[in-house]
C-alpha cells in the first residue's frame, strides 16, 4: 500500500492538534491509500507528502540525497529514548507542492510503463517517471542475458526479480561482477554498455536502471 496525502489538506487544525494533544490523527479521513503490487512504479516529486504502507517493500531512487524529508505525523510511535520521535510541520508547510491532489496523483504519479524494446528473450520499459524529475528509470526483463545501454549517463542498477546475474565491461574496465538479489550497483558513464548474463537458469530476471535524460 501506498499511502499520498492530498496537499490542500494536509496543514490543518488536526495535524497541528495531534502534535500537541498527541491525540490519533484521523488518516483514514485525510489520505489516499493505494493498493500496489510487486514491481509496480510510482513517482514522488519533490513536494509531495507521502509514505509506505504495512508490508511493502520499497527501492527508493532518489534524485537528490542532498535535499531533507521532513516528517509530518509519525503515527504514534516511540523513540528510544521513550518520546514521540520529532517532526517538521513548519518546515513541511513550506515545501509542500500543492499542485499535487487526488486527481493529479492519479493522472501523473501512478506507473505508466512505455515498452522501448520487446523480443522473444528480452523485454526494456521505460517505467514511468513524471516530467518533473530529471532522471529516467528502464525495466530490463530477460531470461539469459541482455545488453544494458548507459545513455551517456552514470546508471544506478539494482536486481529486482532474480537471485543471481553477472555483470561484464564491454571496455574491459572491471573484471567480472557477480550481484545477488536486491544488491544496488552503480556503472560510471566511461564503462559505456555492460552485458548481464542472468545465473538463475531459466527463470526471468529483471533489473531496474536509473539514469539522467
Amino acid at each position: 500500500m501506498i499511502s499520498i496525502i492530498s496537499a490542500a489538506q494536509f496543514y490543518n487544525k488536526n495535524l497541528k492538534l495531534s502534535t500537541v494533544t498527541k491525540e490519533e490523527f484521523d488518516h483514514k479521513k485525510f489520505i489516499n491509500c493505494f493498493p500496489v503490487k510487486k514491481h509496480d512504479h510510482y513517482s514522488i516529486p519533490a513536494g509531495a507528502i507521502h509514505c509506505g504502507g504495512p508490508e511493502t517493500v520499497v527501492l527508493e531512487i532518489s534524485a537528490t540525497p542532498y535535499i531533507f524529508t521532513f516528517k509530518l505525523w509519525d503515527w504514534g510511535r516511540i523513540g528510544l529514548d521513550g518520546k514521540p520521535r520529532p517532526i517538521h510541520l513548519e518546515h513541511g508547510k513550506n515545501n509542500v507542492d500543492m499542485r499535487f491532489d487526488t486527481d493529479y496523483v492519479k493522472k501523473n504519479l501512478f506507473a505508466k510503463n512505455d515498452v522501448i524494446e520487446k523480443g522473444q528473450k528480452q523485454l526494456v520499459e521505460k517505467t514511468g517517471l513524471c516530467d518533473l524529475e530529471f532522471i529516467n528509470s528502464y525495466r530490463y526483463t530477460f531470461r539469459n542475458s541482455v545488453l544494458i545501454k548507459n545513455h551517456d549517463s552514470v546508471s544506478m542498477l539494482n536486481l529486482v526479480e532474480g537471485k543471481k546475474v553477472r555483470i561484464y565491461s564491454q571496455t574491459n574496465d572491471f573484471p567480472p561482477l557477480i550481484i545477488s538479489y536486491g544488491e544496488t550497483f552503480i556503472v560510471p558513464e566511461y564503462c559505456k554498455d555492460v552485458l548481464v548474463d542472468n545465473l538463475c537458469g531459466s527463470d526471468e530476471v529483471m533489473i531496474l536502471q536509473a539514469f539522467v535524460k
